[in-house]
């Protein structure tokens, strides 16, 4: 029998080999991994002036201090501004790509690269009226160069223009300009105003469950009465763009997902891009808790064939209703909640795990409002109910947002807005509860249905 003789040169090819192989396989798509946990972008829009505090909380976090100052509180936030969703998946794709075609190689850039461009440290101090609203910003560490791209000057609320400052870091010294100051006046006139005309014409979808197939779900008693109420609202307006035609209406029983899907469709197929599409829908919602049961993994509004116990399945999230919308060819949208998600079903889940964070802002509300053209407004926040008034016979914001609203002759969306959130607060403090509409999206849309 022939013997191989092993030399040393071949012990050293050997072991060359084995540590290659093992720095490639610890190596392989951990750029992956990286830009996949690589920190979320923070939502900057919630620092318009007139924010309350409780969203900017909700969508920065903690503050690192928090002090009176002239009577007024002061919250200073250091955070590191990261990436969209969309942002870090492509780059986990990309290098999850590169990694295949290059055996692995590809990681020798990509690693550092990604431990690189781990997002922006940023600072800001916010000071605040005394309702608690965001009143003014003073800039301590890169945070002038997100003003422009995060609208930070445009105001959340007509009568409190958001005030930018900067102020020498003791890390870095900021020299961006301040953005020139605005005056109130022309802050509180929208830059788009859409009003109907010979090629403009208004669609309205408008849903309320009251009645629930589940028994679980217990009776929502104004929600079909509101629904019909902003159906019978817009008809009254007899503008010749609003014909019953462009009107569709889903109660109770009718309010399926399946009904809801085809009526999104029809919006989709019969809209054009310069029309106006109003979305309204009153009923209960609920959220579903992630599996570390300290956040809300989805929120869902409960349609007539909703199941609690299975609410990806027969739910309606949020996030879907995003992409369904998003299907819509209209360029300004308006889509309006008379739901929140701590009423009795909410209430139910949230027994199990009552740390979860339950504010609607950082999320799910926040990407929906991200396409231009579109305005959320959702009768609550957080935590909060929406309440019904047995003497009005109907919800409380949608009978002051149709009361607002009058003849449709005047911006829909801003100053009438404004008149709402006031009305439904000192209702709401009579009844001895809480409740404060909110407004997201694009803070530079108004509507006029009915031009004079």
């Amino acid at each position: 029998m022939k013997k191989h003789k092993i030399t040393n040169q071949t012990v050293r090819v050997f072991i060359t080999g084995f540590v290659m192989a093992v720095i490639v396989v610890t190596q392989t798509s951990c750029s992956v991994f990286m830009a996949a946990k690589q920190p979320p972008k923070k939502d900057l829009s919630v620092l318009n002036g007139g924010t309350p505090r409780s969203l900017v909380l909700a969508a920065i976090g903690q503050p690192i201090s928090t002090e009176v100052r002239g009577g007024k509180k002061v919250d200073v936030f250091s955070f590191t501004q990261g990436y969209s969703k969309g942002a870090k998946a492509s780059r986990a794709v990309f290098h999850g790509a590169a990694d295949v075609l290059t055996a692995g190689l590809w990681e020798i850039v990509a690693t550092p690269t990604e431990a690189f461009f781990n997002g922006k440290k940023m600072a800001v101090e916010v000071i605040y009226d005394a309702n608690d609203r965001v009143e003014r910003l003073i800039s301590l560490q890169n945070f002038d160069s997100q003003i422009n791209s995060n609208r930070l000057a445009t105001p959340y609320s007509a009568t409190a223009p958001v005030k930018t400052e900067t102020v020498p870091s003791t890390e870095q010294s900021i020299t961006a300009d301040v953005p020139p100051k605005m005056s109130t006046t022309a802050l509180s006139t929208p830059s788009k105003i859409w009003k109907p005309g010979n090629h403009r014409q208004i669609w309205l979808l408008t849903v309320g469950v009251g009645q629930y197939k589940n028994p679980q779900v217990p009776v929502l008693p104004y929600a079909k009465q509101d629904a019909e109420r902003i159906r019978d609202w817009a008809l009254n307006l007899n503008p010749k763009q609003l014909t019953r035609e462009n009107i569709s209406v889903l109660t109770d029983e009718q309010a399926t997902r399946e009904n809801l899907l085809n009526q999104i469709d029809w919006l989709r197929k019969q809209a054009l891009p310069d029309d106006a599409a109003i979305i309204y829908f009153a009923g209960h919602g609920a959220p579903e808790i992630a599996t570390d049961g300290k956040e809300v993994a989805a929120k869902y509004l409960l349609l007539h064939d909703t199941n609690p116990d299975e609410l990806f399945a027969t739910g309606f999230s949020i996030d879907d209703l995003t992409r369904k919308l998003d299907t819509i060819k209209t360029k300004t949208q308006v889509v309006i909640f008379e739901a929140c998600y701590t009423g009795p079903v909410g209430q139910d889940i949230l027994k199990k795990t009552p740390t979860a964070d339950l504010e609607v802002r950082p999320r799910f509300m926040r990407e929906m409002g991200e396409r231009g053209g579109r305005v959320i407004l959702s009768a609550s926040s957080g935590r909060q109910v929406a309440i019904g008034s047995e003497d009005l016979k109907g919800a409380l914001f949608t009978h002051y947002l149709l009361k607002a609203w009058g003849d449709g002759s005047k911006p829909l969306l801003n100053n009438c807005f404004e008149d709402v959130r006031e009305h439904v607060q000192r209702a709401a403090n009579k009844l001895g509860s809480t409740q404060e509409p909110v407004k997201y999206g694009d803070q530079n849309v108004d509507i006029i249905l009915k031009p004079q």
